[in-house]
């Protein structure tokens, strides 16, 4: 095959325009609201609760309490779902509106976590030293995320946000990370 040298210019030229749209995009996407975050809510719920089930290996009688810890936390997205929007309409955009949002729903929150806490930290109580570990990464503080370290939030050794793969801020660095 016959090298083209006076083609890669036009190819590189090429890709970066590609990228260049495909990022434009991107960015003119609209973003999902509350509306979408209230109708997934329950689906996402359930996904993370069946991953986390599956991960953490359960004995049957691990298995029984976590059902009633399910239960619990599905029960307690209550005072988070009704503060979810039933006409199809965006919230209001006036900051005293946002504010009077935002303030209900991190009143909903807490009122989530005091639901949910005892069965949690009694669901927890039923797990070996390994699983726990396990644990803190995975189990849902309702109205929150999960623990602190999931998705390479763990502190590193200087007190900053670790990356990694691994969520431990351990192995083979993605190529774009900067070097903390």
């Amino acid at each position: 095959m016959k090298p083209y040298p006076h083609l890669i210019p036009a190819a590189v030229l090429a890709v970066t325009l590609a990228a260049a749209i495909g990022a434009a995009h991107a960015d003119s996407m609209p973003r999902p609201g509350p509306a979408a975050f209230c109708a997934d809510q329950d689906a996402r719920l359930a996904a993370h609760l069946a991953y986390t089930e599956t991960k953490l290996g359960l004995t049957p009688a691990q298995t029984e309490e976590f059902r009633r810890l399910s239960e619990t936390l599905k029960a307690a997205q209550a005072p988070l779902k009704a503060l979810c929007p039933t006409d199809g309409q965006p919230p209001a955009t006036a900051l005293p509106a946002r504010l009077d949002r935002q303030q209900k729903m991190i009143e909903a929150q807490g009122e989530a976590v005091r639901r949910s806490a005892p069965a949690l930290l009694k669901f927890y109580q039923t797990l070996t030293p390994a699983q726990q570990a396990l644990a803190d990464d995975l189990l849902v503080i309702p109205g929150g995320h999960p623990g602190p370290h999931f998705g390479g939030h763990r502190p590193g050794p200087d007190g900053r946000p670790g990356p990694g793969p691994d969520r431990r801020g351990e192995g083979p660095q993605p190529p774009n990370c900067a070097d903390r």
